[in-house]
């Protein structure tokens, strides 16, 4: 049965997470890694300075060097009280707090896997100069991320707004080939453009693929801005981007579409909902 997220409980993963995000924030000033808020966390800090009201996820993005310098950093730096989820059948990085369950009806088909209060952390790499070669570069990570997520889910390539032939192509490719070289090929599809100054980056690890390319120079700077009363990392051209992703992004949606965006089926604060209760700064929560 999904775990219905009452004001107070979302408040309560709130804090959580925002104590995550403060220990990221750390580690990443304190090595020198370039990151900006992402998604709705970048949505919530420009139209409410701080988390969207319904939102219950925390999402940041780097450039493809900061990301993986953050992936050989963050073992050692991060609290223990955290665990660094390294990209894997999903593309993307999660940090976990031990101890917490917040898990969705997929996940907990999946009880071995960390299911704890996550923050996603998302690279943005390089996609070709001209619309032909970002098409194909979208199409091809598409069908590399659609083998190996469904082929560790074991499901079925549904249709997902993506054209016929890139649904027919994969899961061809899901039955003919084994889980790791499927990794190693979503992975180098990624970075194909690694080496090469276009000018041009896309979501390839979320969801926001299918918006296209944006130009490169909009996360060349980071500035601050308040986020629940901390100042954390944005883009300096925070309103192009947001435009590109969101269009009017300062209008509120309607009623019926503010809600949490998870599916949750488990819901376990473990020891933070007392921390929370005495009221601890968020800053502290993993110290």
């Amino acid at each position: 049965m999904p775990v219905e997220l009452d004001s107070c409980k979302l408040k309560t993963l709130q804090t959580i997470l925002l104590g995550t995000l403060l220990e990221v924030d750390r580690v990443c000033r304190e090595n020198n890694i370039k990151y900006f808020l992402a998604g709705g966390t970048l949505l919530g800090a420009i139209r409410h300075h701080g988390f969207i009201p319904w939102d219950d996820d925390v999402d940041i993005m780097m450039l493809r060097e900061d990301y993986e310098k953050f992936l050989r950093v963050a073992p050692d730096a991060l609290s223990e009280k955290l665990f660094l989820q390294k990209a894997n059948y999903n593309p993307y990085t999660r940090v976990r707090v031990n101890g917490t369950e917040f898990a969705s009806e997929f996940m907990a088909r999946f009880p071995e896997i960390h299911s704890g209060i996550f923050l996603d952390i998302f690279a943005h790499d390089r996609t070709g100069r001209h619309g032909w070669t970002q098409k194909l570069h979208r199409a091809m990570t598409k069908v590399t991320r659609s083998v190996v997520f469904n082929k560790w889910g074991d499901m079925e390539i549904q249709g997902d707004g993506s054209h016929p032939a890139i649904r027919w192509l994969g899961s061809r490719l899901k039955n003919l080939i084994p889980m790791k070289p499927a990794i190693w090929m979503r992975d180098r599809t990624l970075v194909h453009f690694r080496n090469k100054n276009t000018g041009f980056l896309y979501d390839g690890m979320g969801q926001n693929m299918g918006r296209g390319a944006f130009p490169e120079e909009w996360l060349h700077e980071a500035v601050d801005v308040e986020f629940e009363g901390y100042p954390l990392s944005v883009p300096k051209e925070y309103d192009k981007y947001l435009t590109w992703l969101y269009g009017d992004y300062m209008r509120l949606p309607p009623e019926s579409d503010r809600h949490p965006s998870h599916d949750t089926v488990k819901l376990d604060f473990g020891p933070y909902e007392k921390i929370v209760e005495e009221q601890k700064r968020p800053e502290d929560i993993f110290r």
